[in-house]
């Protein structure tokens, strides 16, 4: 068992850095030796057994597979009672990965935050979460964007730009507060040198298999108590009898609780993803007015060609929506933007997924709902277009175009 020490949570106004020791065995998991988050608030009345609270939940599946054991000087007391519960679920979660580590507080703090049923959502602009948005929208009053890929936290990012924009859009529109967080957690984290040693055993990645949701709902914790929350609602991304090594599920993140009153709400857990854009393309009929998603990673603007560009275009149109309401900026039809588009992008998509998880539902309401679709022409398109010969036509056209370039990726890998 290796050490790991929270030295230090030094607290500047709205930054919170965290500085640590690690053993000189584990030091290889790490680029440096603090992490920054910056809050859009004074958190300097948070107390420090709650602003621990990120540190040790980004630390946490490290610390279960790599044998360590993480000191803090305070914690909060109801997050340690429930941290054995989120060590549990994961545990089942990865069962044929013996979890160890173990978490040593020097000091457990008793804090309790009001009851208020207030609610912090955390927020990417996705379908995901503007329809827990929706379900939930009476209790939500804050609703939370996290950036945490910067590689030094004092510079700008056109991406966070763009999705601190976009909340606040949003929360213009939705009559609610919008939030903030930025960090550098993702690039202190070494996740390939993680992945490389951990990575065949636990069948997934770092962020995927642990860290996206865990710093995400920690995070959002210490603002739920800077501004008397007691809920942090995360959106689902898979529905009940879907089983898999993403870390976000209902079984972990509602196991975090914190200061007695505090808990989590992973919502939607019920629905499959069409139902969630059932909900979306309802709610913007009967406002009337656009609806924007975000739903194309790293990027800021709907690329509208990727596989999860089309996969939301597609269930759109398939419960009688128009994607240009929902932020898609495509020019004419829909039918001649992608049967121009398909011969050259399609090669790029994941297949396996989408016919499994998302096209079959899909393509059964299209078939279901086929009179209240406006483009009719695409969905025929869709139906009928041969994605298959398109990907082999499309990888064949890649491989000749780049095969000096592959060739010589391919001798220098060996």
């Amino acid at each position: 068992m290796h050490n790991l020490i929270l030295d230090k949570v030094i607290v500047d106004g709205k930054r919170v850095k965290y500085t640590f020791k690690a053993a000189e065995p584990i030091k290889k998991y790490f680029t440096k030796d603090n992490i920054t988050i910056e809050y859009d608030r004074n958190m300097e009345s948070v107390p420090e057994s709650i602003l621990s609270i990120p540190f040790v939940s980004c630390i946490a599946g490290l610390s279960w597979m790599a044998d360590i054991e993480l000191w803090v000087n305070e914690l909060d007391e109801t997050f340690y009672q429930a941290f054995a519960r989120i060590k549990r679920a994961y545990q089942e979660m990865h069962s044929d990965f013996p979890f160890k580590g173990e978490l040593v507080p020097c000091r457990f703090i008793e804090n309790t935050t009001p009851k208020t049923g207030k609610s912090l959502l955390l927020f990417g602009g996705g379908i995901d979460c503007q329809s827990s948005f929706i379900r939930n929208r009476d209790s939500i009053t804050d609703i939370l964007n996290i950036y945490a890929w910067l590689d030094d936290i004092d510079r700008t990012d056109k991406v966070d730009i763009h999705d601190d924009g976009f909340t606040r859009k949003f929360c213009g529109a939705a009559g609610k507060t919008p939030r903030h967080i930025r960090s550098d957690f993702f690039k202190v984290l070494n996740q390939p040198q993680i992945n490389r040693d951990f990575q065949k055993r636990l069948h997934t990645d770092y962020w995927y298999g642990f860290l996206h949701s865990m710093a995400f709902i920690s995070m959002g914790i210490p603002m739920a108590w800077e501004s008397s929350l007691s809920q942090v609602i995360i959106a689902s991304s898979f529905r009940k009898g879907i089983q898999g090594y993403c870390g976000s599920f209902i079984t972990t993140d509602s196991q975090f609780r914190w200061a007695e009153n505090g808990i989590t709400l992973h919502d939607g857990f019920e629905l499959i993803r069409l139902e969630k854009v059932r909900l979306l393309v309802e709610y913007q009929k009967q406002n009337g007015k656009a609806l924007p998603l975000h739903v194309c990673s790293f990027r800021d603007h709907e690329c509208c060609v990727c596989d999860k560009c089309f996969r939301s275009i597609i269930q759109i149109v398939a419960e009688g929506g128009d994607p240009r309401d929902f932020g898609f900026d495509i020019k004419g039809s829909l039918k001649d933007f992608y049967s121009k588009a398909a011969p050259d992008i399609v090669y790029l998509w994941g297949f396996t997924k989408e016919r499994g998880r998302y096209w079959p539902p899909t393509i059964a309401r299209m078939k279901e709902n086929y009179e209240n679709i406006r483009e009719k022409d695409f969905v025929d398109w869709f139906l009928t277009f041969d994605f298959d010969k398109a990907k082999k036509d499309g990888l064949r056209r890649y491989y000749r175009k780049n095969f000096l370039s592959i060739l010589k990726r391919k001798i220098l890998k060996k």
